[in-house]
C-alpha cells in the first residue's frame, strides 16, 4: 500500500470517529431532552388527565 493510501485511510478513520463522536453528543443530548420531557409531563400528569372535561366544557 503506497504512503498516499495509508493518509487517505487515515483520514477516514480520523473523519468516521468525528461522526461517531457527533452523533454519541447527538444520542446524549436527546436522551436529556427526552428525560425533560418526561419529568415536565409527570408533573403535568393531573392537568392533562382533566384535559377532556376541560375542553368538553368549553362547547
Amino acid at each position: 500500500m503506497s504512503q498516499l493510501s495509508h493518509l487517505g485511510l487515515a483520514g477516514l478513520l480520523r473523519k468516521t470517529a468525528q461522526v461517531a463522536r457527533s452523533e454519541e453528543e447527538l444520542v446524549w443530548k436527546n436522551s436529556l431532552a427526552l428525560s425533560g420531557l418526561v419529568a415536565n409531563l409527570e408533573s403535568a400528569r393531573p392537568w392533562l388527565v382533566r384535559l377532556p372535561e376541560v375542553i368538553g366544557g368549553c362547547t
